[in-house]
């Protein structure tokens, strides 16, 4: 069952995990980024920041969990 997405959240995700080649690099991430807010990803290299962006937008495939944005068409 996918989560109801809050609008006031433009970015939530829920219990995110992403692995490569069955490794997991991020596991059970959770965030809610509120509407107005600036918000930066900070860490190590190999932390998983772009990882993290890449599962967001859909462009590597998550292992479970969700990633939801709500774009407003204007």
């Amino acid at each position: 069952m996918r989560p109801e997405h809050p609008p006031e959240f433009p970015l939530a995700v829920h219990d995110l995990t992403v692995a490569y080649h069955r490794k997991p690099v991020l596991w059970d991430v959770e965030l809610n980024i509120p509407e107005g807010t600036l918000a930066g990803i900070v860490g190590p290299n190999g932390a998983g920041k772009s990882t993290l962006l890449k599962a967001c937008l859909e462009l590597i495939p998550k292992t479970s969990g969700e990633a939801l944005i709500y774009w407003e068409t204007l």
